[in-house]
């Protein structure tokens, strides 16, 4: 199914990591953006602000890592589908971001997949998601 006008950002240091994700999106047919760093993040947040999914890393070099990322998005954007991943962190449910999602690394990407397209899906049909989490 196609995703077009559906944009997604990968942030994560790890370049075969980010092309690895950003393959695995691009054949899901959405829209990739990427960056190395939570601060490089937030410049092309800045600049597209049609972005519909952060998958985000955790531990990164720069100002933040990617839970504290994943914390400003969401406090600015409470729409924005969250994806936040790791392996060598493993934070407790109540660390993370309301509505955000937790993946261990190695990824499933089936799981991610199907991760991004959930998210996408609750944002294009809001009421059903609140009713779900009641």
């Amino acid at each position: 199914m196609a995703q077009q006008g559906h944009t997604v950002l990968v942030v994560d240091d790890e370049p075969l990591i980010r092309l690895m994700l950003e393959d695995l999106l691009d054949a899901d047919g959405y829209d990739v953006l990427d960056a190395a760093d939570a601060d490089q993040a937030l410049t092309v947040l800045a600049h597209c602000p049609d972005i519909r999914v952060v998958l985000t890393d955790i531990q990164m070099p720069g100002s933040m890592n990617g839970l504290e990322l994943a914390h400003v998005l969401r406090g600015s954007n409470p729409d924005l589908g969250l994806i936040i991943a790791s392996g060598a962190t493993f934070p407790p449910r109540s660390d993370l971001p309301a509505g955000a999602r937790f993946f261990p690394k190695p990824y499933d990407m089936g799981h991610i997949s199907c991760a991004v397209r959930e998210l996408i899906e609750d944002q294009r049909f809001p009421a059903e998601r609140n009713r779900s989490e009641r």
